[in-house]
């Protein structure tokens, strides 16, 4: 008996197995936002994983247990800002009836914030410019697309939907960087080039892009969206 009790004692559970698994999530978490505290303060490139380490109290051992590089963590930080920007424009096109709008709402948004936030528009060019990343990026941009289309009961043609979303991703990425970089461009045209492009790809008229514009900046000017919605 006193055999039987001490091997069931020594055998782990499922729920001790699944507290070191959440445990291990919660510190991936403050880890991340540990650093992105330092991309935003000195930017991506100056932050080591030294410095990672020292500001979130772990020992660089038990930092690259939990990510093996800087890259990881960048990536980590950068599709939870997608989802969670993904999903707040969830919410507000709940009771949209306008199907373009909804569908370039993300795009606009994440345009109007990397050209207004400039240490956000760094991250966002690291970001476009890592070839793994993009490509997670595009695959949450395509899920968002087939999403909305499904929720206005729009026919939607995915045979070319991922080149389609490539090309727009990387025009995006082209602008973000002309706003880090060379420090100009206008949001307003930019963004209408950008929905233009976005939808005669997806076969989608362009008969109201002026006064589509016109309502994402309105909307963003206001600050009730903007704000809500910037990096973590």
């Amino acid at each position: 008996m006193i055999r039987k009790r001490k091997d069931a004692a020594s055998k782990p559970s499922k729920d001790s197995a699944s507290s070191r698994k959440e445990k291990k999530e919660l510190m991936r978490d403050d880890v991340a936002r540990t650093a992105f505290e330092l991309f935003m303060e000195q930017g991506y490139e100056r932050t080591t994983m030294r410095q990672i380490a020292y500001r979130a109290k772990i020992l660089n051992g038990s930092l690259y247990n939990l990510y093996p590089s800087k890259d990881d963590i960048f990536d980590y930080i950068f599709m939870k800002t997608v989802e969670k920007r993904h999903n707040k424009c969830m919410g507000l096109i709940d009771e949209e009836k306008d199907y373009l709008f909804a569908l370039a709402l993300p795009i606009a948004l994440e345009l109007y914030i990397g050209k207004n936030e400039p240490k956000i528009g760094e991250l966002m060019h690291e970001a476009y410019s890592n070839w793994d990343t993009f490509n997670k990026i595009v695959d949450l941009d395509i899920g968002w697309i087939v999403h909305v289309s499904e929720k206005f009961g729009i026919p939607l043609d995915q045979g070319h939907l991922k080149q389609i979303v490539i090309a727009i991703d990387g025009g995006f990425g082209k602008i973000i960087d002309r706003y880090v970089f060379e420090h100009e461009g206008d949001v307003q045209e930019d963004l209408r080039t950008l929905m233009i492009l976005l939808f005669t790809l997806l076969n989608l008229p362009l008969h109201s892009i002026d006064q589509l514009t016109q309502r994402f900046m309105d909307l963003f000017l206001s600050g009730e969206t903007s704000s809500e919605m910037g990096l973590w």
